[in-house]
């Protein structure tokens, strides 16, 4: 069990910084405004760090605690295909591609918090890095993400999901697909 759990940490701390810094934002929430974090299209230009920090900010606690679940499930489950850097250089440069995206594929959204289009893109990174050695459960996880990518389009949620505290952000679950895909080539084209 003890090397089971050293295993796990040494693949997986760079997702559960990503994980922690959500946590931290959220506990802190009386003490910092949230909104000055959020994606904010019209303040994108004059405040980047938004195009960061809008996907580390939650807007109920059962928003996050779905992304939380959602990214401890693929921390177990594509432990050998974390790798520290590459995730540090996915959560970087996935959260820049997928604000660039919203911003200039998806104008309507106008707002934007969470970190569900970056782990449908993480899930999408992990599965097709993944692919050689876990083609089963990869391609089980590449249908369910594109399925439910589908559903949404097809069915088009809308309104007020109070649970979640805000609209499911269709546009970006879509942008994280693709930025997993642009993600997971980069990682194997530059494969050791």
């Amino acid at each position: 069990m003890k090397n089971l759990v050293q295993h796990e940490l040494k693949h997986s701390w760079v997702n559960l910084c990503v994980l922690l810094v959500c946590l931290l934002l959220w506990f802190c929430r009386d003490y910092i405004n949230l909104n000055q974090l959020e994606y904010e299209r019209q303040y994108l230009f004059t405040q980047p760090w938004r195009l960061l920090t809008g996907h580390l900010v939650h807007f109920t606690w059962a928003h996050f605690g779905y992304n939380f679940g959602g990214l401890l499930l693929l921390c177990i489950a594509f432990t050998p295909e974390q790798h520290p850097r590459y995730d540090a250089c996915f959560w970087l440069m996935g959260a820049l591609l997928l604000s660039i995206f919203l911003y200039f594929c998806v104008p309507n959204i106008h707002i934007y918090r969470g970190l569900s289009g970056l782990l449908y893109g993480y899930a999408i990174y992990l599965a097709l890095v993944g692919w050689r050695s876990t083609p089963f459960i990869s391609s089980l996880l590449i249908f369910a993400i594109t399925t439910r990518v589908a559903f949404h389009i097809i069915y088009a949620p809308t309104g007020n999901v109070s649970r979640l505290g805000g609209e499911i952000a269709v546009g970006a679950h879509i942008g994280g697909l693709i930025t997993g895909v642009l993600c997971a080539s980069w990682r194997i084209r530059y494969r050791k």
